[in-house]
């Protein structure tokens, strides 16, 4: 291609303000009927300008149109600062109109609000109630078990919902929370997860697990996207808390795609799990911070048995639902982008926090520290036990509690503790002992054999 026609071809497209680079090498097209810019990769890039120079110059070979995509990628002419980062904004485009999610104003497309993702739905400023005979209704009341009109709910289980529904959809700042949808086997939540893939978009979601975002090159899925959904969390106890709370926190990760130098990368996704069972914890959860940034949407009875196309039916009644939603949203962001919580969802969060810190609260409340004491691993982990069952909660795996008891500062290792009963080496934790209540009571079940030892002088 001369270099002359690329030239003309390069200002008709500037004329149209329909083509922007980001400044790092990826192209946006603005496409006005969603009013959002989309990437375009190779492919899709060459049908377009092949489009879009068709009135100027018709049937541009591949080659040429490779050579126009490649200079529109990196001319600094096309470079827009507002596409280099995943920035956050009230405004979602929808089908009608662009949505200002602080006033719940309805507004024109336009290019300059620079969003990159619609929701394929109809909004109504409105919208007030939803009908008896609507989907969503009949979901409030089985699937979420509230009785009687949803809009009526007074245990603010569907005000949680309905903000939970929306900020995942949104491009609103990260208040540093994962939604998990918690509950029985068909009870909607698959169907939930799938009008929210739906409504975003095939390219604005990816299907993610914990693992997944600990795996070295597939965290660069998480690029771009605006959704990360997972239908089922694993049995196996979660390890890499850390890099797990960065996600959910949209702190910066390190993430690499195959053939590519690592870079740093600040996570903008939100992120949507749907399990039966909230997840054991490998590792201490020090400090509680996994545990918080958990929002908690209880599912109470199964659904899908009195309506199997769920799914079908709550996207067919959309449009009234979220425009409701949206309603809501203006109090959400008031309130610094804090969910409205339930007596349901925070007894569920409360357990969750008991069981994971059972290991910590057992410390605290049972032993106390000895200088120069052994106490074998084997007696200390039945006492836990003893005491998890006492307060219902989950005691972490005996394989795990080395581990674990390292992470929160103490120090373990095989010793001989003969005069306790011991005659070979054994694990021991060191400078640790039952407290007397808990020594006394526990002596009584264990006829001969001490459960501790002190440490001879010299005996490292």
């Amino acid at each position: 291609m001369k270099q002359e026609t690329l030239e003309m071809l390069l200002r008709n497209l500037k004329s149209t303000g329909h083509y922007h680079n980001n400044g790092k090498g990826i192209l946006y097209r603005y496409f006005p009927e969603q009013g959002v810019w989309l990437a375009q990769d190779g492919i899709s890039g060459r049908r377009y300008l092949a489009t879009d120079t068709q009135a100027v110059k018709p049937d541009l070979r591949v080659r040429e149109l490779d050579v126009l995509y490649s200079e529109l990628c990196e001319d600094i002419r096309f470079t827009e600062d507002k596409l280099a980062e995943e920035g956050c904004t009230p405004l979602i485009a929808v089908n009608n109109g662009v949505v200002n999610l602080e006033t719940g104003e309805l507004l024109k497309h336009d290019p300059q609000f620079f969003l990159r993702n619609a929701l394929d739905f109809k909004y109504s400023k409105d919208a007030a109630n939803l009908p008896p005979e609507n989907a969503w209704q009949k979901f409030g009341q089985t699937s979420l078990g509230i009785k009687g009109d949803v809009m009526a709910d007074a245990t603010g289980q569907w005000k949680s919902f309905t903000e939970a529904f929306i900020y995942a959809l949104s491009r609103l700042p990260n208040n540093k929370k994962m939604i998990i949808l918690l509950g029985p086997a068909n009870s909607g939540k698959s169907a939930i997860l799938e009008v929210m893939e739906r409504l975003v978009g095939e390219s604005a979601w990816v299907p993610m697990s914990f693992s997944d975002m600990c795996t070295r090159f597939r965290g660069s899925l998480m690029e771009r996207m605006q959704l990360l959904t997972c239908d089922e969390m694993p049995n196996a106890p979660l390890r890499k808390l850390d890099v797990i709370k960065r996600i959910i926190g949209g702190n910066p990760v390190l993430i690499e795609g195959k053939g590519v130098n690592a870079k740093k990368y600040r996570p903008c996704a939100k992120i949507v799990f749907a399990t039966n069972n909230l997840p054991t914890l490998g590792e201490p959860d020090v400090g509680g911070g996994f545990a918080e940034r958990l929002h908690i949407i209880p599912f109470s009875q199964r659904s899908n048995a009195t309506d199997p196309n769920l799914a079908a039916n709550l996207w067919n009644d959309r449009d009234v639902f979220l425009s409701i939603a949206v309603h809501a949203m203006p109090d959400f962001i008031k309130r610094g982008y804090s969910f409205s919580q339930d007596n349901k969802s925070a007894r569920l969060l409360a357990e969750f926090k008991s069981n994971a810190f059972s290991l910590e609260t057992f410390l605290n409340d049972c032993c106390c520290p000895s200088a120069n004491n052994r106490l074998p691993l084997s007696a200390f982990y039945e006492k836990y036990v003893d005491f998890c069952k006492d307060n219902m909660s989950t005691a972490i795996p005996r394989t795990e509690l080395k581990a674990a008891l390292t992470q929160l500062g103490y120090v373990c290792k095989r010793m001989r503790v003969t005069d306790a009963g011991y005659p070979n080496a054994v694990q021991c934790v060191l400078d640790l002992t039952f407290q007397g209540a808990i020594s006394e009571s526990s002596a009584k079940g264990v006829p001969d054999k001490p459960t501790h030892a002190v440490i001879p002088k010299g005996d490292a």
